[in-house]
């Protein structure tokens, strides 16, 4: 047979067998995609290996489809409906050669080796599957395009399951999808079908397995769907499947780590006669799930998942409840991997010092994103599960318990001493300075200058300091909280909304951001400036072109200024020292530095150029403020508050250096120095940042061994893509449990049944500043059932800014450490949480919203010094809003009303 218009080139002659039985060492171009996979896992899992057991199959080659659709009387009809210009008459004729295919003779040879197949396995019936060379590409899968027969238990109905597959590759829906009918010939150019015939499984539960997450495309996780009885119930889309998410990282130890359970009322099995049948049932989510019936063969692949399906690898160090750290819902870095050891310590050290209620807290990285457990002094050890003690039983351990009895006498001298006022002026007097001092000087230092064994080392000492630096911003941690906690301990605040006005009152008089600014880089970057009107000019100038330019235009005047020509060289380059290695979203090497958003840097570095220095309170102002506050105070305790607040005053610039000359500065620095290492030996230089410190000198020292290397690099670039890849989804998800082993119970009022003045009052006023004021616990118990209601329009948080001129209405944007950059002026920042290096895009911001936080969080007090509105501890607010809402944040009602949807418009 010629080649004629579509293309049909000549039959290849048969070999001896028809059908190629797998598996086979041919078959090249005949096996279709699905068959040649099947061969490929025949060979690594059928006969002989015990992993995972492969039904027999046999494929029907692609050669056999071709010689039928090229027979004169179909070819003729294709050649009609490819040159039909009315569609009408184009489907027609594709009908008519669907009903000629599916009426074609087969040849005999074929028909004995189909009806052998048959013979040894129709009793459990065959399935005739589709395996196009299109099929599962990566451009195009054709996904649930061609037919699959199931159940076939005869020779005839496994004949006629080969003829619907052929006869499926001529319907509409394919041709469609392949791009119409005009495209026919050459479609059936490049189609090539053949058909599995395989020994069916009498499946209790099937499934699908992903191999890379469909959803992100990570590659370190894999997914397995499945639902009752028959694959066809899950491929159809009949029944909605039960999702299992897999980590495969680490290849010798796949481990499981979160399950969805649906509610599945059908599924599909083989009748009396074989044939497929539609069950009808309803199995409740709570009590069963299709991995329940995979068993025994889901028994062997389950057995290597750390635990059943449904305990999941969500298991902290004991049994007790845990919580994880709401400013950390993604894993942490390797290079970070000190986070949980060092802010236990400090935690526990403060504990002690000051005499509050915690025997110690411990710190747990379950898949890599820590988790809390606070073990209440007098409690045991792991703290049960479930509700704090009776207030009786309280008031007698208060009084029994000699650790509790010594914390008392602890908590007393402190609140009389004002202890913590000891360690605010150590860092300010030396912690600083030293801290300042180490972070300059390995922020100084070009990674790209340094040879391999150089930067192996540089690694290695900024990962020691970056440690010294997280254990540095814990341990004084405690102490800015604990002045305004002796506040709350002198005064009477109420129920719950008269404790968060009364904290947002102490936080307006204990603000003193001049003391900030006179101790901040930005002074004499604002001083330099000022006094040359050519470089302020010119900084005009340039700002001007970097709001049309951006990034390019940024870095190059970030450049010149710090040129020796500028006449404001020094200042500049003290401040960009200072600054732009700042990370921004979270306190880690993964989070990005400013100086990889060069627009926002010259944002901040203008702003801090520009921007007057704050006023000093008058001291009416002052006075008038402290009042405010004494007026809610205990009689007893007015004439102390005035002192109180002073020492709030005093503390305030410390919360943010703490983090600023510390992690912030540090972890860019580190992540500078491994995106280096990830530019010498990856192909992605950022997935270096997933480098651990020890890693990455075993990548850089050891280059002496040049046939293991390229072996080696993909490997750890794999490593590290995985671990990127997989604290992306974790972003975008936000699924990782809040609580482990809980539910949470709000923590006991020592205050009440403790001995009053002492470590019940420390302990409830510390972690009342904790949960409502910073993290906004309280408001995410309150809020979150409301904001997460079908429908809802109004979303409810704390009211946290009013803003200068009252409610405003704009677009959203939901931004996380990745996106700052994206976000534009005016616009509603929606985002987890902000730290202190989010002041780099704060002046782009119309208002903010955040998920936790409260009247003390970073995104509350720098929007009332931007008077801009806010609302904080708005509990879900990233999972209800999407980027292009419009809606009206309201920061004085703590309100944020939808009024347009981005799918809407």
């Amino acid at each position: 047979m010629g080649k004629g218009r579509l293309g049909l080139g000549r039959v290849a002659p048969a070999p001896a067998s028809v059908c190629y039985a797998l598996p086979c060492a041919g078959g090249d171009g005949e096996l279709g995609g699905k068959g040649a996979q099947l061969n490929l896992l025949f060979k690594s899992f059928g006969a002989g290996n015990r992993r995972l057991g492969v039904p027999d199959a046999i494929v029907v080659p692609a050669r056999c489809y071709r010689a039928v659709v090229a027979s004169p009387a179909i070819a003729a009809l294709l050649r009609t409906a490819a040159a039909a210009d009315d569609p009408a008459e184009s489907e027609a004729a594709l009908a008519r050669a669907r009903a000629a295919v599916e009426r074609c003779d087969l040849p005999d040879d074929l028909r004995k080796e189909i009806a052998a197949f048959a013979a040894r396995h129709g009793s459990r019936g065959v399935a005739c599957r589709s395996s196009a060379s299109c099929e599962d590409a990566l451009d195009a899968s054709y996904a649930g395009q061609f037919e699959t027969v199931l159940n076939c238990a005869s020779a005839a109905a496994c004949e006629d399951g080969v003829r619907k597959v052929w006869a499926s590759t001529l319907a509409a829906g394919v041709l469609a999808y392949a791009g119409g009918a005009a495209r026919l010939p050459k479609f059936l150019k490049a189609v090539a079908m053949a058909v599995v015939l395989q020994r069916q499984v009498r499946s209790d539960a099937a499934g699908v397995l992903f191999t890379v997450n469909p959803r992100n495309g990570c590659e370190a996780e894999a997914v397995v769907e499945a639902v009752f009885g028959q694959g066809e119930g899950l491929v159809s889309g009949l029944v909605t499947p039960d999702s299992y998410w897999v980590d495969t990282l680490d290849a010798g130890k796949p481990r499981f780590l979160r399950e969805r359970v649906a509610r599945k009322e059908q599924m599909i099995i083989a009748d009396a006669l074989g044939r497929g049948a539609d069950v009808e049932f309803a199995v409740e989510a709570s009590n069963a799930s299709a991995a329940e019936a995979l068993a025994p063969p889901g028994a062997r692949v389950t057995a290597t998942m750390d635990g059943p399906a449904s305990v999941g690898p969500w298991r902290g160090a004991n049994d007790g409840t845990w919580e994880r750290n709401a400013h950390a819902t993604r894993p942490v870095p390797p290079m970070n991997d000190f986070f949980g050891d060092v802010l236990a310590d400090e935690v526990t050290r403060a504990q002690i010092k000051y005499g509050l209620g915690l025997a110690k807290l411990r710190c747990d990285l379950v898949n890599g994103i820590p988790y809390l457990q606070p073990v209440p002094l007098g409690a045991p050890d792991p703290p049960p599960v479930g509700p704090p003690p009776p207030g009786p039983v309280l008031a007698a351990l208060s009084r029994l318990h000699p650790a509790l009895r010594k914390n008392d006498r602890v908590a007393r001298r402190t609140l009389k001493c004002r202890g913590w006022m000891a360690d605010i002026r150590a860092w300010k007097d030396t912690e600083r300075g030293a801290r300042e001092a180490a972070a300059r000087a390995l922020g100084a230092v070009d990674p790209g200058q340094l040879g391999d064994g150089a930067l192996a080392d540089h690694v290695e000492a900024v990962a020691v300091e970056m440690a010294k630096a997280w254990a540095s911003h814990q341990r004084y941690t405690a102490p800015c909280l604990l002045t305004t906690a002796a506040v709350f301990a002198r005064c009477d605040p109420g129920d719950a909304a008269g404790r968060r006005s009364l904290l947002a009152d102490v936080a307006a008089a204990g603000s003193n951001r001049r003391d900030f600014w006179d101790h901040s880089p930005d002074r004499p970057l604002y001083e330099a400036f000022s006094a040359c009107p050519e470089a302020l000019k010119a900084l005009g100038w340039a700002r001007k072109v970097v709001r049309s330019k951006s990034d390019s235009a940024a870095a190059i005047y970030l450049g010149e200024v710090v040129d020796a020509a500028s006449p404001v060289r020094e200042a500049a380059a003290d401040y960009l020292a200072a600054v732009s290695d700042r990370v921004v979203g979270a306190y880690d090497v993964a989070a990005p530095a400013l100086r990889e958003s060069p627009a926002a840097l010259f944002d901040l570095f203008h702003a801090a150029a520009t921007t007057p220095p704050p006023e000093v309170a008058t001291a009416a102002a002052t006075e008038a403020a402290d009042a405010a506050v004494a007026a809610r105070a205990k009689p007893e305790h007015r004439k102390l508050v005035g002192e109180l607040l002073a020492d709030c005053r005093e503390a305030y610039r410390v919360r943010d250096e703490r983090a600023l000359f510390n992690d912030a500065w540090l972890n860019g620095v580190g992540r500078r120095a491994l995106l280096e290492v990830g530019a010498r030996r990856f192909v992605d230089a950022a997935r270096g940042a997933w480098l651990s410190a020890a890693e990455a000198g075993e990548l850089l020292r050891h280059r002496s061994r040049p046939r293991s290397r390229p072996e080696k690099l993909l490997h750890w670039e794999h490593r590290c893509k995985g671990r990127a890849d997989r604290a992306r989804a974790f972003n975008q998800m936000l699924d990782s449990p809040a609580v482990i082993n809980g539910p949470r119970h709000p923590p006991p009022q020592l205050g009440k049944w403790f001995p009053k003045g002492g470590c019940g009052e420390l302990t409830d006023a510390f972690l009342a500043v904790i949960n409502v004021a910073l993290m906004g616990s309280d408001c995410e118990d309150e809020f979150a059932a409301g904001n997460l209601a079908p429908g809802a329009a109004v979303l409810r948080g704390m009211p946290a800014s009013s803003g200068a001129e009252g409610a405003l209405r704009a677009r959203v944007r939901v931004v996380d450490e990745a996106t700052f950059p994206e976000l534009r002026r005016g616009e509603v920042a929606v985002l987890n949480f902000t730290n202190s290096s989010f002041n780099a895009y704060l002046n782009r911001c119309g208002a903010v919203v955040t998920n936790t936080g409260g009247a003390l969080s970073h995104a509350a007090i720098c929007a009332r010094e931007a008077a801009i509105p806010a609302v904080c501890g708005c509990a879900h607010a990233t999972d209800v809003l999407a980027t292009g809402d419009v809606v009206e944040v309201d920061g004085a009602q703590g309100t944020v009303t939808i009024l347009k949807r981005a799918a809407d418009a």
